[in-house]
């Protein structure tokens, strides 16, 4: 599988409603991206998640929420993976580009998840093969 790292940021576009990150928060992040693609590059993808994860949490940016989808992936956690990309394509609505290399990102996990929605009174059990979907409110099962 060929893995291309989302390179660009552009903190000040990020979020056009947030004010502007401090300069001290802009470098801390770019530290935290920079220390992910190098995580990355050297196959340890438990701290590129980390690093993508510190980066997006001081300034979400769709490019950190993609490569930390990949790491995800390569680390072996495909729904983690998925549920990154999910949050992304529900903040970065405003810029086209943004949308479709999300929706790319997830189309490339296709090939190895399968998503079966399942929709169930809020009361009932939900079971694939015999056992039991875990839930943490009524209705809800992961």
């Amino acid at each position: 599988m060929m893995v291309a790292l989302a390179m660009t940021l552009g903190w000040a576009v990020a979020s056009a409603s947030a004010a502007a990150p401090s300069p001290a928060t802009v470098e801390t992040t770019s530290r935290a991206f920079a220390d992910g693609v190098e995580a990355f590059e050297t196959k340890d993808y438990p701290a590129a998640v980390g690093h993508f994860s510190d980066a997006n949490r001081l300034i979400p940016h769709p490019n950190t929420m993609i490569n930390m989808a990949l790491a995800l992936r390569e680390a072996g956690d495909v729904s983690g993976a998925w549920w990154v990309l999910q949050r992304a394509a529900g903040l970065f609505l405003d810029d086209p580009a943004q949308v479709d290399a999300i929706a790319a990102a997830r189309r490339d996990l296709e090939d190895v998840l399968f998503i079966l929605e399942v929709r169930v009174q809020a009361d009932r059990r939900v079971c694939v093969a015999q056992v039991e979907l875990p839930g943490d409110t009524p209705g809800s099962f992961t």
